[in-house]
């Protein structure tokens, strides 16, 4: 990992999001009842697509806002 993992609890489940040694985004979720689900890459957040951590916060619809620090610095919001 190459940042702070970051957290989202929504309804039945919590996300999980880390910065792999790549600079990419990857996450799995735990779900109440069947636990840790697998590995997955976001495809959204390419390699060095941000620098440092994910701020992320529940949204609707079972979706997950972001927002993070871009290339050159710029702050950015997204949508997982």
């Amino acid at each position: 990992m190459s940042g702070s993992p970051t957290l989202v609890a929504d309804g039945q489940q919590v996300r999980l999001y880390a910065r792999a040694g790549d600079y990419t985004l990857w996450g799995r979720t735990y779900a109440t009842g069947t636990g840790w689900g697998d590995w997955s890459q976001e495809k959204r957040f390419a390699s060095g697509a941000f620098d440092g951590e994910l701020a992320a916060v529940a949204g609707p619809d079972g979706a997950v806002l972001t927002a993070f620090r871009g290339v050159a610095g710029v702050v950015r919001q997204g949508r997982l």
